[in-house]
């Protein structure tokens, strides 16, 4: 038991011993080596540090079999001799070219003039060389990667799914833009865009999804990416592009066929030529309706004057040739398309007036002669109502001198007198027009208090 542990210890003391003395070797490898499929000049080299060697045997580069699942020796490198292809390296003759090495310059490279998928693998460096205590040694490098990277190729198809049956889509529909190709290595994405009138319109989808495939024998991958949206009326004639993301080439897409899309019609609207609110018999010899609407399939239009039953126009222009004042009225315009079975309808009106030129000008006449009469009576109205203000006035100024001369005083000459059971019936015309201020001459008071009266005695 002893001894089979003490086995065991120098078995790891030599495998660290190796590992130190590989360690010490020193290496410099890079870790990873980009290169195109097809391209020349892509290269791997194994360089090392000579310190603490004396001699270096070969140089060997082994590169993993896929298959085997193994490191195999492809290429031979014997300082100042020769390189050669292994057995297992025959792959690479004729399109692989061998730097060869020397003791002073102890550097290996291979160089791919012809990069192909199988190169897409993992190469060592191995060393067989001699220590300075001259003891055979051999070191391993870390794995060197070669990536093969493959350019993306033009999508190969774009399809509408599912498709319907008519081949025509209406609006609010949900579709689905399925788009396959090969995206290269690594593998790329594919870009989806919607192009109407020579522009990138925005896309707004609902969903998206894709799916990737490796194929090995030409070391790259294809993807099959879908796209869900809901189309509109704006979709109609537009086209859905799918584009590799990473592509130099500005023609790498493939478009769709152009979409159709029905949509019902629109609100229309009606422009006429002359534009102008009135039109004169002689003056104006034509009017051109245009009835203007948008839809999908094509609108049809119905022209309607009135309340006339019988359409008048089923164009989309309407020409009144004979401008006469019976084609003055309200013409209606209505515009109409069917999907699916069911008719859409929009209606637009507009207003004719036909006025006979003669006529506008007797009208015209009569309204001055009219407004002149008007302003005449006005006038009279007004000076009548002053001429009645200004009377009005007088009289209130006579009265109220009147009114002054009433309220004059008594002279000093009426005597005071006392009425004890007059006998004699005074003269009443001496009184009719007393306090009558509206007489023409008043009475002078002295007269009446000159006039002798009788008086008889009263007797206790």
């Amino acid at each position: 038991m002893c001894c089979y542990f003490v086995l065991i210890y120098f078995l790891n003391f030599l495998l660290c011993a190796q590992n130190l003395y590989a360690n010490a070797f020193g290496f410099g490898l890079p870790v990873e080596v980009t290169g195109i499929l097809g391209d020349n000049g892509t290269e791997i080299e194994c360089s090392y540090t000579k310190e603490n060697v004396l001699k270096i045997d070969s140089v060997i580069f082994m590169a993993f079999n896929r298959s085997s699942v193994n490191f195999e020796p492809v290429a031979t490198f014997i300082p100042d001799t020769v390189s050669l292809f292994t057995p297992q390296g025959q792959y690479l003759v004729g399109r692989v070219t061998l730097k060869g090495i020397t003791q002073s310059s102890p550097t290996a490279v291979m160089v791919f003039d012809q990069l192909l998928c199988l190169d897409d693998t993992f190469f060592k460096c191995h060393v067989r060389y001699i220590d300075s205590g001259g003891v055979g040694r051999e070191a391993t490098s870390d794995n060197i990667t070669i990536s093969v990277q493959v350019p993306p190729s033009k999508p190969e198809k774009i399809l509408l799914k599912p498709l319907p049956s008519t081949q025509v889509l209406s609006e609010g529909d949900n579709v689905t833009f399925s788009c396959s190709g090969n995206v290269g290595k690594p593998p790329q994405k594919f870009d989806f865009q919607k192009y109407l009138r020579e522009q990138i319109r925005p896309l707004n989808f609902t969903g998206t999804d894709t799916s990737t495939q490796e194929f090995p024998e030409n070391c790259s991958f294809y993807r099959t990416s879908r796209i869900t949206f809901q189309v509109a009326a704006k979709d109609n004639k537009a086209v859905i592009r799918c584009i590799v993301s990473f592509q130099a080439e500005k023609e790498a897409f493939i478009e769709s066929e152009p979409l159709h899309v029905n949509y019902k019609v629109r609100m229309a609207t009606i422009n006429k030529h002359p534009d102008k609110a009135d039109y004169f018999i002689g003056l104006d010899t034509s009017i051109t309706l245009t009835c203007t609407s948008d839809g999908n399939p094509k609108p049809s239009y119905l022209w309607y004057k009135d309340k006339q039953t019988d359409a008048i126009g089923t164009n989309q222009i309407l020409t009144i040739n004979d401008v006469n004042t019976t084609g003055s009225g309200v013409y209606t315009c209505f515009v109409s398309n069917t999907i699916n079975d069911v008719i859409h309808t929009k209606r637009v009106q507009v207003l004719v007036n036909i006025i006979n030129e003669a006529n506008e000008a007797e009208s015209t006449t009569h309204r001055n002669t009219i407004s002149n009469t008007t302003a005449i009576v006005v006038g009279l109205v007004c000076g009548t109502l002053l001429l009645v203000i200004c009377v009005i006035l007088l009289v209130i100024i006579r009265n109220k001198d009147k009114i002054l001369r009433c309220s004059l005083p008594k002279t000093t000459n009426n005597k005071s007198i006392d009425y004890v059971d007059t006998t004699q019936q005074q003269n009443p015309s001496f009184y009719e027009e007393v306090g009558n201020c509206n007489a023409a001459d008043l009475h002078n008071y002295e007269q009446l208090s000159s006039t002798d009266h009788h008086y008889s005695t009263i007797k206790d």
